[in-house]
């Protein structure tokens, strides 16, 4: 019969648990990371999607272009895939788009995709957290 080596499991098992705890999460983001071809270090671009966080109660084009690298030509789209100019508020479905990708905007808090948090989108999310109106697609996000 064959004697295991207690400490030697232990380390196996140990670098198992750091190997799925830390190290696969880590190749995961980077691998997230190397799709995008636009980066930024005031949103967070994930899925295709740029979660953004509007610091002014017009949130126009130039705001959102200015928290975005990329090497490429970046334009910025309406719902109806409409070119939006500087000056422009840009909101909830808009998109990002690049010569290879298209990124779709998630405004937090605009949730009448209109580009301005008022009191219009407070009584949609009172009304969607009481159950008489519920959110779907873009607005859910």
């Amino acid at each position: 019969m064959k004697r295991y080596n207690k400490t030697r499991i232990n380390y196996k098992v140990i670098l198992l648990i750091l190997l799925n705890i830390i190290i696969i999460p880590v190749i995961m983001h980077f691998s997230f990371a190397l799709n995008n071809d636009i980066t930024s270090s005031t949103y967070e671009i994930k899925n295709n999607k740029i979660y953004a966080i509007p610091t002014t109660y017009n949130y126009r084009v130039e705001e959102l272009l200015s928290n975005i690298s990329s090497d490429k030509e970046i334009k910025v789209y309406n719902s109806n895939d409409e070119e939006l100019k500087l000056g422009d508020n840009v909101y909830n479905g808009c998109k990002v788009k690049t010569e290879s990708n298209s990124y779709e905007i998630v405004l937090m808090g605009d949730v009448t995709g209109d580009g301005l948090i008022e009191i219009g989108d407070i009584s949609r999310l009172y009304n969607h957290f009481r159950g008489t109106k519920t959110f779907d697609g873009i607005d859910l996000e």
